[in-house]
């Protein structure tokens, strides 16, 4: 029988005893080695285990781990397990040695009774699921290798590191038992063992609980000094799960699958501080099958680009391996927080990674050529970084003049870009009568991204054909980094604009490092928007702009990240109909990749509004459409009068060119 057939068939077989009878009968005595053989371990455990220490081994079942290990000349060994059927027989293999039938969590060894507690896989299986009654089973034996470990001993987990396991294991010995110090090593594979999962050995050594060691923790060789005992559990979560999930996919993607794509993220270590945003992010395209210009090629993508359709979505990344060549194609971005010192210095770093993501079919003496643009690894500054409670970590970087807002969850996609000017020189300052320099100046007649542009020019012609007498008052519900605000403030003074932005570091970032300034023209709420929709007096506003990303993850599955699903219900639509005057007109920012979602939320548009709807697309590769809607009477053919006549608006940063593509691409929704 094989060995995969005596696997248990779900979680919860790890955990009982009749399965664990079950199976070493099955085994015929063979001892069934799954977390690596004792040659493999040896070179560890002699660095950490003297031959004259109390060793005890917990859940021994019938490994040779526990005899090969005495024969290596390690006498002083007791080994256990809660099977006595397993127990009996191993007696019977080795009558010189000492087995004993106990729970590991209920031992009656003596206090300090043992220099090493070995736990090859017993952990493994008594947390067979996380529900609470295991984790409790889980502490009592923690509790039991604490009472029954000498000061200066070390209790040996070797797991698989599933991440419940190991955030248990963790939590306890790095805050539970704060007198631990905790060491992580890769327990190295047979050389024949294709498993794409990795053993890990958890060392837990107990120390003076004022020992200056407890601040650092290590993995590999690696290390991570924090007084703090959560933060070093973190930083060691991370390198583990690395580790496993690389482990995992390195095998799977050793087979060229034509247009298979996968997004890899490498990271790295520090002795000081958690840095858990990745080095590098490796995109993998599988391209041809034997491509012309050879295996595998990878393409280092300048810092600040990373975010263009090339590097960033499936389709350009396609284009772009598609166009090089190569039967796989590796796209690598370079990770926000971190210096790299030359193209060279970066390659070198790579080699050993590329090398393992690179398939089974390269040559034993093919190289893979490394590209880029001429401008090289480009530049970043980091110029602020933190953490919203709403919206999660955050970067502000600047490359080349524009400053940037970055969500870490979304790292590929900018959420603000504004254009940065030059600082005014002493003589500019004496003109000016200004008596500070240096300081930071925004553009605010700048605008970055086309779905931006495509609003203002609709608003701007939807203002020139309505000719409104008063003051247009606008409402904008999402206020991001303020870009859209501002420059709708710098250039259309005859636009009131109510900004509403639920998360208030958004509104604080806005304001210190993007220049918002509030005034007349332009004030800011922090509050839901939907609610003040829902609360807005009849006929409150000549517009509303909708320009909101989806946070949850649900409803970015289901194909839509701008607005949330809650803005397109048929309530929110009815909400915004009201609080339009008769006149008023809705800008709706649709980030949607599903065409069935897109249809729906039109339909409901068109159900509510009873009226034409148009959008505007700024490009094919842009996902963001502008839908728009008015209580009153739209046509294509009003909207696009003034360009055909010459008398079409201009606006700040718009040649007449630009806004006439722009009006001209607008097309009633289907």
């Amino acid at each position: 029988m094989s060995d995969m057939e005596l696997l248990p068939r779900t979680h919860s077989d790890f955990a009982r005893k009749e399965y664990w009878d079950e199976f070493f009968t099955k085994r015929q005595e063979k001892a069934f080695e799954w977390y690596g053989q004792y040659a493999n371990m040896r070179p560890v455990l002699k660095t950490i285990v003297k031959p004259s220490d109390r060793i005890l081994v917990v859940g021994c079942g019938n490994s040779d781990l526990s005899p090969l290990w005495a024969n290596d000349g390690y006498k002083n060994m007791v080994s256990m397990d809660f099977s006595e059927l397993v127990i009996k027989e191993m007696k019977q293999k080795h009558p010189k040695m000492q087995w004993d039938v106990m729970d590991m969590t209920n031992m009656t060894y003596a206090n300090e009774s043992f220099e090493c507690i070995m736990d090859k896989g017993a952990l493994d299986a008594l947390m067979a699921t996380d529900e609470a009654s295991v984790l409790a089973s889980a502490s009592k034996m923690f509790q039991e290798v604490d009472r029954t470990l000498s000061v200066n001993g070390t209790y040996i987990c070797v797991t698989m590191a599933q991440d419940f396991i190991i955030k248990h294991i963790l939590t306890t010995f790095c805050e539970t038992f704060p007198h631990y110090k905790v060491t992580a090593i890769d327990v190295p594979k047979d050389a024949g063992n294709k498993s794409p999962f990795v053993p890990f050995f958890i060392l837990c050594t107990k120390v003076a609980p004022s020992s200056p060691a407890l601040a650092m923790i290590r993995y590999n060789g690696k290390s991570f000094l924090d007084n703090n005992a959560e933060a070093r559990k973190k930083w060691l979560l991370h390198e583990l799960e690395a580790t496993q999930w690389y482990s995992m996919s390195q095998l799977e993607l050793k087979k060229i699958v034509v247009g298979r794509q996968r997004v890899i993220e490498l990271m790295t270590s520090a002795t000081t501080g958690l840095n858990t945003t990745p080095r590098y992010t490796i995109r993998l395209v599988d391209v041809h099958t034997q491509g012309p210009n050879g295996t595998c090629g990878v393409f280092l993508v300048p810092q600040g680009r990373e975010h263009e359709y090339l590097f960033a979505t499936e389709e350009g990344a396609m284009e772009l391996a598609s166009g090089a060549g190569f039967s796989r194609f590796l796209i690598v971005s370079l990770g926000r927080t971190h210096t790299f010192e030359s193209l060279e210095a970066v390659q070198l770093e790579l080699n050993p990674k590329i090398m393992e993501l690179s398939p089974d079919t390269l040559g034993a003496s093919e190289k893979i050529p490394y590209m880029t643009v001429q401008e090289g690894l480009g530049t970043r500054n980091i110029v602020a970084q933190g953490t919203s409670a709403l919206s999660g970590d955050y970067f502000i970087e600047e490359v080349d003049m524009h400053r940037r807002l970055i969500f870490l969850s979304n790292s590929n996609t900018i959420q603000t870009e504004i254009l940065l000017l030059p600082p005014l020189t002493a003589k500019q300052l004496k003109a000016k009568k200004k008596k500070q320099g240096g300081r930071v100046r925004f553009d605010t007649n700048y605008l970055a991204f086309e779905y931006h542009k495509s609003i203002v020019a609709l608003l701007k012609m939807y203002l020139e054909l309505k000719k409104p007498a008063a003051k247009h008052q606008s409402l904008l519900v999402g206020l991001g980094g303020g870009a859209l605000a501002s420059y709708i403030q710098a250039t259309m003074s005859n636009v009131a604009v109510t900004a509403i932005e639920l998360d208030p570091e958004i509104v604080e970032i806005a304001t210190k490092h993007f220049g918002l300034q509030t005034n007349s023209n332009l004030q800011v709420v922090v509050d839901d928007g939907l609610a003040v929709l829902r609360s807005a007096a009849p006929e409150s506003y000549g517009s509303i702009v909708i320009d909101v990303d989806a946070k949850s993850s649900h409803e970015k599955t289901a194909g839509i990240t701008c607005p949330p699903l809650e803005f397109v219900s048929e309530a929110s639509i009815q909400a915004m109909h009201k609080a339009l005057n008769s006149n008023g007109v809705l800008f709706m920012n649709v980030s949607c990749r599903s065409s069935a979602m897109y249809k729906d939320v039109i339909a409901k548009l068109r159900a509510v509004f009873k009226a034409p709807i148009l959008e505007l697309r700024a490009s094919e590769q842009d996902v963001n459409r502008i839908v728009c809607v008015s209580n009153a009477s739209l046509d294509l053919s009003s909207w696009r009068q003034p360009l055909i006549s010459g008398t079409a608006p201009t606006l700040p940063g718009f040649d007449t060119d630009e806004l006439a593509d722009l009006v001209g691409l607008m097309d009633l929704a289907e």
